[in-house]
């Protein structure tokens, strides 16, 4: 899945909970916002998959809680809606 037009997607630390990551996605308008949030790293991502993908990466690698992407934007990009049996 592709990003939708100007939204980018980034791993952050939710509420500052070191032990947790969880993937925000972020308008490019708005991307003085991300200082906001506790972000784990400095990688930008354009697609929400990669994103993802990513944080269960960091998650397993180092022992944190993977939170499920919920986005701002759009539900239908929530990460529970993508979920299938195929």
């Amino acid at each position: 899945m592709t990003g939708t037009g100007g939204t980018f997607y980034f791993v952050i630390h939710p509420r500052g909970d070191r032990s947790e990551v969880q993937v925000i996605d972020l308008a490019s308008c708005a991307r003085t916002e991300r200082i906001e949030w506790l972000a784990v790293n400095d990688q930008d991502f354009y697609e929400r998959d990669l994103a993802i993908a990513h944080a269960r990466g960091l998650a397993q690698k180092f022992g944190l809680r993977y939170v499920p992407f919920e986005s701002r934007y759009d539900t239908e990009l929530n990460e529970s809606h993508s979920l299938t049996l195929d």
